[in-house]
């Protein structure tokens, strides 16, 4: 697509946000609309978050999670994190590459304005930690409220 925006679009870790998955319900505005999917650990952050992963696994399989957040540098453990998800270097990327929300593109967009992808790796890694923030639940009340349809 040649619009002028292209270039803002690059300057961010978008997630496909551009790529339609499905039509279901969006996780942040609950509104029933094209959908896209977000990693909840951005894809730029991977290189520096999956070597962390990795050493964060003893602790994890110890079950001492004040261990495993300080090796992370995250503020919670992502919610559907398993040993199995530890086990070796792939298990990890698999990992990663799973670990996601589907939204539309409006909140998609959204949420890679207001947060970089660092913050959104260490502090805002699953939905609820999205919502949390005051700008984006009010945002999301907003978009709850507008025709899917509708050209933004």
């Amino acid at each position: 697509s040649n619009n002028n925006h292209d270039n803002v679009v690059k300057s961010y870790d978008y997630d496909d946000y551009e790529n339609y998955i499905q039509d279901g319900e969006c996780e942040l505005c609950e509104r029933y609309v094209k959908l896209t999917r977000h990693h909840l650990i951005p894809r730029s952050t991977w290189p520096k978050i999956k070597p962390r992963l990795i050493q964060a696994a003893p602790h994890f399989f110890d079950g001492d999670m004040k261990m495993v957040m300080k090796v992370l540098n995250f503020n919670s453990v992502p919610l559907s994190l398993s040993t199995s998800d530890l086990q070796s270097s792939s298990s990890v990327k698999q990992f990663l590459t799973h670990y996601t929300c589907n939204i539309c593109r409006l909140c998609h967009k959204t949420i890679h304005e207001r947060f970089d992808n660092l913050e959104l790796a260490e502090t805002r890694n699953n939905v609820e930690k999205l919502l949390e923030d005051e700008k984006i639940r009010k945002f999301c009340m907003w978009a709850n409220r507008q025709k899917p349809r509708k050209k933004y």
